[in-house]
């Protein structure tokens, strides 16, 4: 999985009690709605959660009983997958403090750098969660209202992120050795099918496009953070030379190559995009059939670049699924706000609190409605 600056992963910094892996309950157990999550006999702020409404242009504080590190939808509208800072734990709960179910431990370390052993995000499809074991080197599928268990691959290390409504997965399958190490060789990158027509049953085991390896010496790659535009029809690519071996004993070789980004469309795996990092930076979807590019402009697919208002240049922008309108916090312990795209005015804003405390700002996480009508943010960092 990778790490990103605004995402559903760990940014930086987030370091929450470590514990023993917590298995997702079973299909036969029951999981009633209790209020508030389990606190710890550590407490502090639990700083904002920011929910925006874009289509009455509103934006509030939420109490959702926890000091929640990070969320992200699960059921649009209605309930939110978050990392709770006091217990450690993944949990599925509604916006009015009540949790439906944990779905896992975290297990991070303990300490400035966490590493993170178990990642967790929502599958989209407004039904499963995905939880990766680093450890296991395995994923698992829940569900997070009737905590089924689905193993993607018993016999791989998967990594990956899926596409809006979870019926492809972008990402690489790794084989394990005889030692338990990833087997390098067997590697496989590019687009698996959750029911595919390969002859094979679990899910996302049917590999359906490979990423064009077409010229020696390079790699392909999908994109950091979010592969998939927010439509699905488009995916994220990166392609980059291989730096040689470097011989022992041997001057080091200079070896700085430079990225090109690829948009192919979906499912007809077209080449509609491509362009040198060194001509705009860094290149992010920025809503469907457009990208940032370089923190200061918008780029569409058919050629056209524009200038982004000042306030949407910084870090952790996060871009609704149209494009229109974005939620950020440049500086950071500023408010968290809901900006037009095209202006650059501010149409809501939520105060920080005292326990907002993340170098980032308070809406370092965003997590949109599919339909772009809603949007939930967090930013708290544990003291």
């Amino acid at each position: 999985m990778a790490i990103v600056c605004c995402g559903l992963t760990a940014c930086k910094n987030d370091a929450v009690r470590s514990g023993d892996a917590t298995e997702p309950p079973s299909s036969d157990s029951s999981t009633p709605e209790t209020q508030g999550a389990t606190p710890s006999a550590t407490r502090f702020p639990p700083g904002t959660v920011a929910l925006f409404d874009i289509e009455r242009g509103t934006g509030e504080n939420i109490d959702l009983g926890t000091a929640a590190l990070r969320a992200a939808w699960i059921e649009d509208g209605e309930t939110v997958l978050i990392l709770d800072a006091y217990t450690g734990k993944y949990l599925v709960m509604n916006l009015d403090g009540s949790v439906v179910g944990e779905v896992a431990d975290s297990r991070y370390t303990t300490g400035y750098e966490p590493h993170a052993v178990i990642d967790v995000r929502p599958v989209r499809d407004q039904q499963w969660v995905a939880v990766a074991d680093f450890e296991s080197r395995r994923m698992t599928l829940v569900s997070s209202r009737e905590w089924r268990e689905e193993i993607v691959r018993d016999d791989a290390f998967v990594q990956g992120q899926f596409s809006p409504g979870g019926q492809w997965l972008a990402g690489s399958v790794s084989g394990i050795g005889p030692d338990g190490l990833i087997d390098e060789a067997s590697t496989l990158v590019g687009i698996f099918a959750r029911e595919g027509t390969c002859g094979d049953s679990r899910p996302y085991a049917c590999l359906e496009w490979t990423l064009p390896q077409d010229t020696p010496g390079e790699q392909r790659f999908f994109a950091y953070g979010d592969a998939w535009a927010p439509d699905g029809n488009h995916i994220l690519v990166q392609r980059r030379p291989i730096c040689p071996e470097q011989t022992p004993g041997t001057p080091p070789i200079p070896c700085t190559p430079e990225t090109t980004f690829e948009v192919y469309a979906w499912p007809s795996r077209d080449l509609v995009f491509s362009k040198e990092a060194g001509q705009f930076g860094e290149i992010e979807w920025a809503g469907a059939g457009q990208l940032r590019v370089d923190r200061e402009s918008i780029l569409s697919l058919d050629g056209t670049l524009s200038a982004l208002p000042e306030g949407l240049r910084g870090c952790c922008v996060s871009f609704s699924p149209d494009g229109r309108y974005a939620v950020d916090s440049v500086i950071p312990g500023e408010d968290c706000s809901l900006i037009e795209v095209a202006t650059g005015a501010v149409i809501a804003s939520v105060p920080a609190g005292d326990g907002d405390t993340n170098d980032t700002g308070i809406c370092q996480f965003v997590s949109w409605t599919a339909d772009g009508s809603m949007a939930i943010a967090t930013g708290v960092n544990t003291p």
